[in-house]
């Protein structure tokens, strides 16, 4: 009985199906190591961010995460903008006329979110409390 539940032991430790599994182990391993360095990020983001908010201020601090979201926006934008266009495929003329009408729409698209950022920060404002408590004095 005891020499059946060592072999039972032994061929699921040392079972080949497992090296046929490995696919589905390493997406398990990987995610949980995603996963832990998420985590850690989250926490450099953190720190950042404080570290941020002591040497700028929140508010500076929080019109330059505002910036940097708007410069996202951009470039993924203007990827899309090149591939539809096929830029790469064009001849130069046709190339710089379309690069020109690229920035030039990316220019108002910028503007656009700044104006959307804007008008939700007053939006903010309008509705907050502490307006109120001063609209009243």
């Amino acid at each position: 009985m005891q020499i059946n539940n060592i072999s039972k032991y032994q061929n699921e430790v040392y079972d080949t199906s497992k090296h046929y599994k490995g696919d589905v182990e390493f997406k398990d391993i990987l995610s949980q190591m995603l996963q832990s360095d998420s985590k850690s990020s989250s926490v450099d983001s953190v720190d950042t961010f404080r570290d941020n908010i002591n040497k700028y201020g929140i508010m500076n601090t929080v019109n330059i995460m505002n910036n940097e979201k708007i410069e996202k926006q951009l470039e993924i934008k203007r990827a899309e903008l090149l591939k539809a266009l096929d830029v790469l495929n064009m001849n130069p003329s046709d190339k710089a006329a379309a690069l020109a009408s690229i920035e030039e729409t990316l220019d108002r698209y910028k503007k656009d979110l700044q104006k959307l950022n804007s008008a939700y920060d007053s939006e903010k404002l309008e509705n907050s409390s502490l307006k109120k408590l001063f609209a009243a004095i």
